[in-house]
């Protein structure tokens, strides 16, 4: 991928994603970067809750406010674009909202149309079609 591929990738909402992209270039550096800043919190010896603003947990503190602004940007448009490479709605991210996405679940349930009426009735197989008795193999 050229640069300008990885911006796309990243912080564009057009395009699709395949599987191997979502794991190589979302998944994995995503839990790296969250594993790391764990590694820095438990090890660093931050204590946030107690009265005294140190230099290191300000800079801790203004570093991670955009750090974990741009993993949201960035999940919301990796995210989008792999549920529409699968097939799915991208309106299937607010089931990631907790509270509304229950909701959302339930409303998708309840009030969506049958799939069957989006199938073209002509290429259904019959019960009895086998792998050497389908009409499209022959």
């Amino acid at each position: 991928m050229r640069d300008q591929d990885y911006l796309d990738f990243y912080f564009n909402f057009d395009g699709n994603v395949t599987r191997r992209q979502f794991w190589l270039l979302f998944i994995i550096p995503v839990l790296c970067i969250q594993f790391i800043t764990g590694l820095i919190l438990e090890y660093g010896n931050f204590n946030f809750s107690d009265g005294i603003w140190k230099t290191a947990e300000i800079f801790m503190a203004v570093v991670s406010v955009p750090v974990q602004l741009s993993i949201i940007w960035v999940s919301l448009t990796v995210c989008s674009k792999r549920l529409r490479s699968s097939g799915l709605p991208r309106r299937m991210l607010i089931v990631a909202i907790p509270g509304i996405g229950a909701i959302w679940v339930c409303a998708e349930l309840f009030f969506a149309p049958n799939a069957a009426k989006n199938l073209n009735s002509e290429k259904l197989l019959e019960p009895e079609d086998t792998l050497y008795n389908r009409p499209d193999t022959q």
